[in-house]
């Protein structure tokens, strides 16, 4: 005798969800992951809305339209494109999903999102009916007064050049692509002079890397800052002092572990406000290019709430 297979519980009966999808994500598995997470949250009940866009202001603007009728906006791709969901959601007030489908994903570590698209989805329906957790996100203030806001990481020195040359890649995909990056530019970087104001207390230091970390990695998992958290309403400051280039190629290894912070020419300060007032090259955020210094960064304690 044949039993009736079991109906699945639509735990997302009558939502409406604006969907964010980066086509290029992950190798162009973005749109895959995208199509394939569409066709869950369906299953469960949802009213989908699909947005595709390679160009982050045009999805943004699809995106603020698209979220006056919504009931919550879920990004698919990698942490640029969470953190183009986390502005509009921010604008929004909407909760954020996110189902991961890129190189780094980054975002998904810090907020405790599995990175397998099956496992995201679960993990949402899960968390639906909670109305979502509220999160600290950074806030950066530009030198021509726009702001924008970041999820993971920003890098300031040698790790915003390895950022830009590995986004100027294809393959390798995943952390061998950020690791191939940091021999490809080691030889040609020189330590930094930075003027700072940490929590409006100026200063000035000679570092080869500056990061200010809302999570705890960047770069595909290498734990820059493995003791920030995305909850705690601080940022994490991590500097590098002058070493020499060897050294240099053996703190991110450690950097995998979260090791490099027990080397004496790292710092790490717990802060909430850093003007970087000059020094370094052009910054990245999210593993995406931002802007070249003066700029300020502030968090914004539980500003984000997240379906995670």
């Amino acid at each position: 005798m044949n039993r009736p297979r079991p109906v699945k519980p639509r735990l997302l009966e009558g939502a409406r969800l604006v969907v964010l999808v980066n086509p290029s994500a992950g190798s162009r598995q973005g749109m895959l992951r995208g199509a394939r997470a569409v066709a869950a949250l369906q299953e469960a009940g949802a009213q989908t809305t699909v947005l595709s866009a390679a160009d982050p202001e045009a999805l943004a603007a699809m995106a603020d339209d698209a979220a006056a009728s919504a009931d919550a906006l879920v990004a698919v791709g990698g942490d640029g494109m969470v953190q183009s969901g986390a502005e509009a959601a921010l604008r929004s007030g909407l909760p954020l999903g996110i189902i991961p489908a890129g190189t780094g994903n980054d975002a998904a570590r810090a907020l405790g999102v599995p990175r397998r698209g099956e496992e995201a989805v679960h993990r949402l329906l899960a968390t639906w009916g909670s109305g979502g957790r509220a999160v600290d996100l950074a806030r950066v203030e530009l030198p021509d007064g726009r702001v924008r806001h970041y999820v993971t990481a920003l890098a300031a020195g040698f790790d915003a050049v390895v950022n830009r040359q590995a986004n100027e890649w294809s393959r390798p995909r995943g952390t061998l692509r950020y690791v191939a990056a940091i021999f490809r530019r080691i030889g040609g970087f020189r330590p930094v002079r930075y003027r700072l104001r940490v929590d409006g207390v100026s200063e000035e230091l000679d570092a080869v890397i500056l990061t200010l970390a809302n999570g705890s990695s960047f770069g595909g998992g290498l734990k820059i800052a493995p003791g920030a958290r995305p909850d705690d309403g601080v940022l994490d400051l991590v500097t590098v002092a002058p070493i020499s280039r060897l050294l240099l190629v053996l703190i991110f290894p450690l950097a995998f572990f979260g090791l490099h912070v027990h080397h004496p020419a790292v710092a790490v300060r717990r802060v909430r406000e850093v003007r970087l007032e000059q020094g370094g090259p052009l910054c990245h955020a999210d593993g995406e290019a931002l802007a070249s210094p003066p700029l300020t960064v502030t968090v914004v304690p539980g500003a984000l709430r997240v379906l995670a």
